[in-house]
């Protein structure tokens, strides 16, 4: 026979269980930005004092910081840091707690480049032994920050990027994300690139899609607004049927435009050797804003990127900084219609 006190411990416990419900594993709407560093006499330094404001003045209120990783070439199977252009952890640490502080949500985002500066998406092998090794390291690899942004309780994780002709490994793929969940509690995602999204064979394994929504475009330099939201129209009809299909929630985990004549037609040419144009770039924001901000199936935008230091009307890269660009930017992160 239980005792008052222990009817009223087995009360309180059953109350407890009755009421309680786990962390959710999503979190708000996105008002992202790729923190981007990667000159090594910064990150000592980083964030620079004036950053956190200058972020929030934009809009911003997540912050996805890269974190880089290297291997050899696309056929190399270990991957690892580079001590002249890899974050330290601690490096990482003090960035994302002093985001943080400053009232901005901040998560990690792993990235594997190769040395010889071709393109991951071409990561491939041809023996069995060779897919296992990379694999083993690759989990590895995004075990380790899966495990630093569980310590600081980050509430979403990207567990690749542009990993092409890896994601036909699907059970290699899942069985990474079934170790990233063991250390990693908050949501997940991957970063598909724009013309590889649909071949993603795991998503129902993950809380969000995501994709690097560089998008080709049917554009001629120096688009209007209009003719931008109207060249953008096609892949809106083919990312809402796929939302639908897929039944997640999407993000843009990278989305941008570097600020030079006729950038918007392939904005993944991060290459392109044209005069700067900052209308372009601001015209590119607008448009994109406009087809897809109010989208239901879209949770958020992470626009690529911030790089510490860079910005201001001779800057050709991506980042809005000081251009026209974050005049659009603010507006509608700042909208709450």
């Amino acid at each position: 026979m239980l005792n008052l006190w222990e009817r009223f411990l087995l009360l309180l416990l059953l109350a407890v269980c009755f009421w309680w419900e786990p962390p959710s594993k999503t979190v708000p709407r996105h008002y992202g930005m790729n923190y981007v560093a990667w000159n090594p006499e910064q990150f000592s330094l980083l964030p620079l004092p004036e950053e956190p404001s200058r972020l929030k003045s934009l809009g911003v209120k997540d912050v996805a910081v890269v974190v880089t990783w290297y291997q050899a070439d696309a056929q190399a199977t270990e991957i690892a840091p580079d001590p002249q252009r890899s974050l330290s952890d601690e490096d990482l640490i003090r960035i994302l707690r002093r985001l943080r502080a400053a009232g901005l949500r901040a998560y990690i985002r792993p990235l594997v480049d190769l040395q010889d500066g071709r393109w991951r998406g071409e990561i491939s092998f041809e023996s069995e032994s060779d897919w296992t090794a990379w694999f083993g390291s690759y989990e590895r690899f995004i075990t380790h920050y899966a495990r630093i942004a569980a310590r600081e309780s980050a509430a979403l994780f990207f567990v690749g990027t542009e990993l092409e002709r890896t994601v036909f490994r699907e059970q290699q793929w899942r069985e990474v994300i079934a170790s990233v969940r063991e250390v990693f509690w908050g949501a997940l995602t991957y970063s598909a690139n724009w013309d590889g999204y649909e071949s993603v064979p795991f998503w129902d394994a993950l809380d969000y899609v995501g994709i690097d929504a560089y998008f080709d475009l049917e554009i001629e330099p120096e688009p209007t607004v209009k003719a931008l939201v109207e060249a953008w129209q096609p892949w809106a009809v083919r990312l809402e049927e796929f939302a639908t299909r897929i039944g997640l929630p999407m993000l843009f985990t990278e989305v941008g435009l570097r600020s030079v004549t006729g950038a918007s037609r392939h904005p993944w040419d991060w290459r392109r050797d044209t005069p700067i144009s900052l209308q372009e770039q601001a015209n590119y924001y607008e448009a994109l804003f406009r087809v897809f901000w109010k989208r239901p199936w879209l949770s958020g935008i992470y626009i690529w990127a911030w790089l510490p230091g860079l910005g201001g009307p001779e800057d050709p890269t991506y980042t809005p900084v000081d251009k026209p660009a974050a005049q659009i930017l603010t507006r509608w992160y700042s909208r709450r219609d």
